[in-house]
């Protein structure tokens, strides 16, 4: 996210959020909740205006079943994956956040980068996303892209191969297409 300095008095919306504390989880044991759903004083929410993309994966029964049939299977995930895509900056302004570091300390006003949990838009956008990196890699890791563009729900993969060398390949494939891909 990146600080507002001087607000330019353009139209935006703010989004509503809370933190969720679990002291028990190693991970996150702080993780922020954002609530685009939220009604503004006009009656509607960000999400209410938002088009949410529709589905553009596999449903979770045709990827689970694909996964079964594998002699060697393997699954990852995609750490913190609508962090890493960014939102077209033009459209940053209907992802604000008004944010305190202290009680006694002003308010201050972000806007949010990337794609945030919580829209509606969000999983078509992070999906759409894996797919263009699909076609973009497919000359270089063929394989791997077909992974990417089938093998995919959210942010797990789950795939595999039929030899315990090729599982290696694709897994090895897969972390080079997302580190070769541009920032």
């Amino acid at each position: 996210m990146q600080q507002i300095i001087d607000e330019d008095n353009t139209k935006s919306y703010y989004i509503p959020h809370h933190c969720i504390y679990k002291p028990e989880k190693t991970t996150t044991p702080l993780r922020v909740v954002f609530d685009a759903s939220a009604k503004t004083s006009t009656g509607q929410s960000l999400n209410s205006i938002l088009l949410n993309g529709g589905s553009i994966q596999d449903d979770l029964f045709s990827l689970v079943t694909r996964f079964r049939t594998h002699k060697y299977a393997f699954s990852a995930d995609i750490q913190k994956m609508y962090r890493q895509i960014l939102v077209e900056p033009s459209q940053r302004y209907l992802q604000r956040i008004v944010w305190k570091e202290t009680n006694n300390s002003p308010i201050k006003i972000y806007e949010l980068n990337t794609v945030t949990y919580g829209t509606v838009s969000a999983p078509f956008l992070a999906m759409r996303v894996l797919k263009a990196l699909a076609d973009a890699e497919h000359q270089d890791f063929p394989e791997a892209a077909k992974i990417i563009s089938r093998d995919m729900y959210m942010d797990d993969i789950l795939s595999g191969a039929a030899s315990l060398t090729s599982a290696k390949s694709l897994q090895a494939d897969l972390s080079n297409v997302r580190s070769s891909s541009p920032a």
